[in-house]
């Protein structure tokens, strides 16, 4: 008969026992049990309106069954009443079948039930749910439930508190995940173990309704005691069900899942697997978030599960799964390498890509982000080529910031390489292409910078020396706000592209003259500190240690015309080991008396020299003193140069040739140059007595130490050096116009297209096709730049029709207004948002911003990065973050994160779940 039940405790009195007999009437004498105490203390026998009743106390099963044997052996014609606190699983089939109305009866009703709510009276429609009001008074806590207002007990109070006390759920209105919280700690299987058959049925029934069809298999599990396993076979059925699970043998695996966990059986099993799923991973993505130790041994199980269902081939549509993530890597090598062959499309590899990007280890996966880079790298192979040479040094320069350094940030890290054979060929493939593209080009500078320092260069057009930074850059920046000048020694370009965006993310806003462009900012020769920091921080050529620095620091005259003295600061002064700023630099950066204040850090430099155990730092706050300082000149108020004195090559692929003299990258001119070097002299060499050879491409090293980087030569990741300006965001400084940290086309295009969302591969199930021609180049935008895929609302549109009437008749025609898609005008008008916006408060996202975001998000694929949604919609720094939590918020219903925001700033829309969760028709 199963578990037993547990009935009230609660004692029943005569008053009860009277109006059972009135409802039973004197028709029927048979037996009738009570629920209650097994104690009575009134009178072994009752007159009543319907006869004569008896009345005894069983407190056990087999009292009962005597009870009735007696009674039918006597054939009394009295009604017998007998109390009892077994209920009917323990009672039997038999003996139940005997009682009156087959059941044991619960007295309590309504009365009881207005006492313990403190009401005086109960809402109507509770008389048909007669067995709530008989449940609330079978668990009951000791001191009643919290009086209702008005003195009414309402149909949905009395579930509510149904759900918190006898349930023992932690809300008054649970969703999926909450029960699945419940059933997989085992209060499931406790509270729905005390309730008869008939009550176990009729609550799951309306959790069930008022949550969603896969709360079923998750209260089903709990009460068959297997609710620990819920959040392992929620996942599991994910992947069975999955959009994406299609096949005999996919279908086959869902056929066992279901013979095995009859829990999904009954009908449309599908959206009861899809509802169950997501609440299990969204259980599991939390306790991801947490750290929970269990979740790598419940994920395994979960593989190890489809394996013996003989579907471990479709591990890879999981967001969860390991084997999910090296699978979707392989996947993206792959189409890599057909597009290098020309036998496949950067769309293909996108999507590929996009599927790697929504697995929950993406982010912390190094292989996952190399792989974005060599998908980049992929679509800038297929985009326009420039074939032209380079005018001058200048030209060549501007080239490399705007496109080679993005090219050397992807290669360096496509160099580390993968364990995933797959993506390893195709990485080692862009490698050699790359490569075999940048020696020709770093040559072609080499010997541009050679003629170009032959002599004193400080007219040249689009070049900044390094020793006019001061001059040029901070003194008149200073006479406006006062400044403080950040040196990253040895920061190039590619390593400062995330610094830079970490910067502007933390509310800073990016400054250039209004004007033009900031030019190249070009070291000292060679491009060591000895030289070239020095002439940096004294505003003139020259070599020399820290106290050169310093005091030519301090004494430049145009800095101490803004006003106070300069004052620069070295690694010493900053003191990180005490984990936090130095009193004297925070005292100097917080007198704003005092325009100008240096500090030099020595973040990339040191790690160059740690050798190959440590990778170099990336972003703001891999070098603690970088955030301290930039907090100090935010409460100042000043503005913020970021530069460096050089940059550096990484050490991938050096040799060491051996030399008399000289440095790492540079040697005295003492014979010719090898076909790789070039000979430089001029007023800007500073070593070799005016004349040094330096290598012209990143194959050679003329020391042997080992090292994760080198500088000194003359490529233009070694010679060209970061600046940028950074103002608070209320500032406004005359001659400068505020601009975002941009990249190439090809980096920004780097986005899946809807077709990553989930759908089906069903090109992996059809017949094998012939390899199809190369593909026609992508499409280019007005302004040239690669554009991957067309615009949702114009991927179809008729040529002719451009007008802005045309426009706002087809969006009209979609229901929605104009270059707004239909499920967005949907769902604006959605009750679930109303209610959504509701709970946010003044934290919810306007009509007009929600539809300018998803707009954004709708153009690209569901996925854009900070930079994509700052351009398009015009909201930069800490009110881009803000309005992105707001938005995560507004549309995350009962914990789904229909919109998922990552550190970087890139937002990633689920429109399935979208669609799904506020039932839009048109998403």
């Amino acid at each position: 008969m199963g578990e037993a039940v547990a009935v009230s405790q609660r004692p029943v009195d005569e008053s009860q026992v009277r109006a059972i007999a009135a409802q039973i009437g004197e028709r029927d004498r048979r037996m009738v049990a009570v629920a209650g105490a097994p104690t009575w203390e009134g009178p072994e026998r009752l007159e009543t309106d319907a006869g004569t009743v008896r009345v005894l106390a069983a407190p056990s099963t087999l009292a009962v069954r005597a009870a009735l044997v007696a009674h039918r052996a006597a054939g009394d014609h009295e009604l017998l009443v007998v109390v009892t606190d077994r209920d009917e699983r323990e009672l039997g089939e038999e003996v139940v079948a005997e009682l009156w109305d087959h059941r044991v009866v619960r007295p309590y009703g309504w009365e009881a039930c207005k006492r313990l709510f403190r009401a005086e009276m109960l809402d109507g429609q509770l008389a048909d749910d007669r067995w709530l009001v008989d449940l609330l008074v079978d668990h009951a806590p000791p001191r009643g439930y919290p009086p209702v207002a008005k003195g009414v007990l309402d149909a949905d109070t009395a579930w509510r508190a149904f759900c918190r006390h006898g349930l023992g759920l932690r809300v008054d209105r649970p969703s999926t995940l909450d029960l699945l919280r419940w059933a997989e700690a085992g209060e499931g299987t406790k509270t729905l173990g005390r309730l008869s058959d008939d009550d176990r049925a009729r609550v799951i029934d309306r959790l069930v309704r008022e949550t969603d069809p896969g709360a079923l298999p998750i209260l089903r599990l709990a009460a068959d005691g297997r609710g620990p396993r819920a959040v392992g076979l929620g996942l599991l059925a994910g992947v069975l069900w999955s959009p994406e699970a299609v096949g005999e043998a996919a279908a086959t695996a869902r056929g066992r899942f279901t013979e095995r966990q009859e829990v999904l059986q009954g009908p449309d099993p599908e959206r009861r697997a899809r509802g169950w799923a997501r609440a299990a991973e969204a259980l599991a993505r939390e306790r991801l978030a947490d750290a929970d130790p269990n979740v790598p041994a419940l994920l395994a199980d979960v593989e190890h599960q489809l394996d013996q269902l003989g579907a471990s081939a479709l591990v890879g549509v999981s967001d969860l799964l390991p084997g999910a993530l090296a699978a979707r890597l392989a996947t993206v090598g792959t189409a890599i390498t057909e597009t290098l062959d020309g036998h496949g499309t950067v769309e293909a590899a996108l999507r590929a890509l996009g599927r790697v990007q929504a697995h929950v280890r993406a982010d912390e996966d190094p292989q996952a982000a190399r792989a974005t880079h060599a998908v980049r790298l992929a679509a800038r192979a297929q985009g326009p080529a420039t074939s032209s040479e380079a005018a001058d040094l200048a030209d060549a320069a501007r080239r490399w910031i705007d496109d080679g350094a993005w090219v050397d940030e992807a290669r360096a890290a496509i160099a580390e390489g993968a364990t995933v054979p797959e993506l390893a060929s195709a990485l080692s493939a862009l490698l050699a292409r790359i490569d075999a593209e940048r020696e020709p080009e770093d040559r072609a500078f080499a010997a541009q910078l050679a003629d170009w320092s032959r002599v004193e260069p400080l007219g040249a057009q689009g070049l900044l020396p390094i020793e006019r930074v001061l001059d040029d850059v901070v003194a008149p920046l200073a006479a406006q706000r006062p400044t403080l000048v950040l040196v990253v020694d040895g920061l190039d370009h590619p390593t400062a592209h995330r610094l830079l965006g970490d910067i502007e993310r933390e509310g800073w806003a990016a400054q250039e003259p209004a004007d033009a462009p900031w030019p190249a900012v070009v070291s000292a020769l060679p491009s060591i500190t000895y030289a070239s920091r020095a002439s940096l921080l004294s505003g003139r050529l020259v070599a020399g240690e820290q106290n050169v620095e310093r005091d030519n620091f301090a004494a430049h005259a145009a800095l101490r015309k803004a006003g106070g003295e300069p004052r620069l600061f070295h690694k010493r002064d900053l003191k990180p080991e005490e984990g936090r700023l130095g009193e004297e630099v925070r005292d100097a950066i917080t007198d704003v008396s005092r325009r100008v204040v240096g500090v030099v850090v020595n973040g990339v430099d040191d790690h160059l020299d740690k050798g190959g155990q440590l990778q170099l730092v990336e972003g703001l706050h891999g070098v603690r003193p970088l955030a301290w300082l930039l907090q100090a000149a935010a409460e100042a108020g000043r503005v913020v140069v970021v530069t460096s004195d050089h940059g550096h090559i990484r050490a991938r692929r050096t040799k060491t040739r051996v030399t008399d003299g000289g440095g790492e990258r540079w040697r005295p001119a003492t014979s010719e140059p090898n076909d790789d070097e070039v000979a430089v002299a001029g007023p800007r060499v500073l070593r070799g007595e005016g004349e040094v050879v330096l290598p012209a491409t990143d194959a050679i090293r003329y020391t042997p130490a080992d090292k994760l980087g080198y500088h000194g030569g003359a490529t233009p990741q070694e010679v060209l050096c970061p600046l940028a300006v950074f103002a608070p965001a209320s500032a406004e400084l005359d001659g400068y116009a505020h601009v975002a940290v941009t990249q190439p086309p090809w980096w920004w295009d780097v986005r899946p297209d809807a077709a990553a969302r989930s759908e089906p591969d069903v090109e992996a199930a059809a017949p094998a096709a012939p390899a199809p021609a190369a593909p026609a180049p992508p499409s280019t935008d007005p302004d040239g730049g690669l554009r991957l895929f067309d615009d949702e609302e114009t991927a179809s549109a008729e040529p002719q029709e451009t007008s802005g009437e045309a426009e706002a008749a087809g969006a009209a025609a979609r229901g929605g207004v104009a270059g707004q898609p239909a499920w967005v005008t949907e769902l604006l008008a959605s009750p679930l948002l109303a209610e959504q916006r509701a709970r946010a408060g003044r934290a919810a996202l306007s009509d007009d911003d929600l539809a300018a975001f998803l707009a954004v998000l709708a153009r690209h694929g569901d996925v854009a990065t900070a930079g994509v949604l700052q351009r398009e919609t015009g909201v930069k720094g800490v009110r881009l973050r803000s309005k992105l939590q707001a938005l995560r918020r507004t549309l995350s219903v009962d914990a789904y994160d229909v919109v998922r925001v990552d550190t970087d700033g890139t937002v990633r829309l689920n429109r399935q779940l979208l669609a799904e969760q506020f039932q839009l028709e048109q998403a």
